[in-house]
């Protein structure tokens, strides 16, 4: 058995009323002009209300960290806008021109490639599928495939009053018709070649400079 002091009683009592008058409703007088077979129910009014309040109190607490975000979305914008600004627009691809067996052809730069590859229709239009080698057929992988016919293992590809020379694996098609021939990074790579993006233009080795086309 718990034994409990008159004291302790006497604040457990207090205590306990003071909880019930807290939790009772309050009656607050106020005039009504309604007639007598109208509820005027203000304590659901009240209820209402403050559910009204916190639903409103809510949607703009989900509201701010939008906006904040906006503008800081805006902000970061700005930056790159001042500071650089190409990366907001589309930038041209690199090429140059070159020549083979005194063909003009459209060369496109392309240091994402490692290899550099024609299609078969261009080699056979410059006369020059006789030296295929189609021990070195296979499939071409990266975005997507694409079947290699052979190689040719060197040829030289004359831009502008110099030479360089080149080897590339031709491919039966290529997506773009953009270009006819893409020079990777092996051909960049054996020539010395430095792309100069500020000029405008890629320098060969023996300081060969060569302007980009559109």
């Amino acid at each position: 058995m718990n034994l409990v002091d008159d004291s302790t009683m006497m604040d457990f009592s207090s205590l306990l009323n003071n909880f019930q008058n807290i939790n009772q409703p309050t009656n607050t007088e106020h005039n009504c002009n309604h007639d007598h077979n109208h509820n005027c129910d203000h304590s659901l009014t009240s209820s209402v209300t403050a559910e009204e309040t916190k639903t409103q109190e809510e949607t703009k607490t989900q509201d701010e960290p939008i906006r904040e975000n906006d503008i800081m979305i805006q902000m970061n914008m700005e930056m790159a806008i001042q500071n650089i600004p190409e990366s907001l627009f589309k930038i041209d691809m690199l090429f140059i021109e070159g020549a083979l067996n005194s063909k003009t052809l459209r060369i496109f730069l392309d240091t994402g490639a490692g290899t550099s590859v024609m299609t078969l229709q261009k080699c056979k239009e410059l006369g020059l599928d006789y030296l295929i080698d189609d021990e070195y057929k296979g499939q071409a992988i990266g975005v997507g495939t694409a079947s290699i016919v052979g190689r040719i293992h060197y040829l030289d590809l004359q831009i502008n009053d110099f030479q360089i020379g080149i080897g590339l694996s031709i491919m039966e098609t290529m997506k773009s018709d953009d270009f006819d021939i893409l020079l990777g990074l092996d051909v960049l790579t054996s020539n010395g070649a430095m792309i100069d993006l500020v000029n405008k233009q890629i320098i060969f080795k023996d300081n060969f400079k060569v302007k980009f086309i559109r």
